[in-house]
């Protein structure tokens, strides 16, 4: 693994590694799931092909999501908001390990 050693003192190595664990685990579902979404194409009509789309698109962001939590991990800002820095809280991490934002700057960013 390859994570800075600047991450947020609140993080244990242990709990660092379990949550860069569980975003390798989710980014490999996210591309299986992004392969399958691919083979559906139109083989089964307009309908299902919309619904390909919208899934599609949901698998993509949340990919991205976790792409950049990794990223974030690399660069040592993993577990500080993006937008005002606070420490996210280990519980936030265990329950939502891609999360990028304290729970204030979420619903602020929900509203925009």
């Amino acid at each position: 693994m390859s994570v800075s050693t600047s991450v947020v003192s609140d993080l244990a190595a242990d709990q660092l590694g379990e949550l860069h664990a569980q975003l390798v685990e989710q980014k490999a579902f996210r591309e299986r799931q992004l392969r399958q979404l691919a083979r559906v194409g139109s083989q089964y009509g307009e309908r299902h092909e919309e619904i390909a789309d919208a899934l599609t698109v949901a698998a993509r962001a949340a990919l991205g999501d976790v792409e950049d939590a990794l990223a974030r991990m690399r660069a040592g800002g993993y577990g500080r908001c993006v937008a005002c820095a606070a420490r996210l809280p280990v519980a936030r991490l265990e329950v939502l390990p891609q999360a990028a934002r304290c729970m204030a700057c979420q619903r602020e960013a929900d509203l925009h």
